[in-house]
């Protein structure tokens, strides 16, 4: 036989679950969207300031996505920073692999501990 209290605290852990979960969700929606204005943003700048590479430039979107999680990704400045420096690598023919200033403060920040 089932017990309605037992029952009613089953439904409220699950539906506290599923609102944490639908938080996380849209946290992450809200970030990716940030981070597609911004790149998008950056890159049409980039485009104005080096027309010669505009080509090259429209085609990056997927280089500015950040290589790893970080909260600092989430303060403007910081991601716009990141996307700035590779498109100006990218518009000037350098190479893109080492990591931005922007990727590195916060490792430096960790290992610094």
């Amino acid at each position: 036989m089932s017990d309605p209290h037992r029952d009613g605290q089953a439904a409220a852990r699950h539906a506290a679950v599923i609102a944490e979960l639908l938080a996380r969700v849209q946290a992450e929606v809200t970030g990716a969207a940030a981070l597609v204005d911004v790149a998008e943003d950056e890159i049409e700048q980039a485009a104005v300031r080096h027309p010669q590479a505009a080509d090259d430039l429209f085609h990056c979107f997927r280089l500015l996505v950040p290589a790893f999680e970080a909260r600092a990704w989430g303060t403007e400045f910081v991601l716009r920073a990141h996307c700035r420096e590779l498109l100006e690598r990218v518009a000037a023919g350098q190479d893109t692999r080492p990591g931005t200033n922007a990727e590195c403060l916060p490792r430096l920040r960790w290992r610094c501990r």
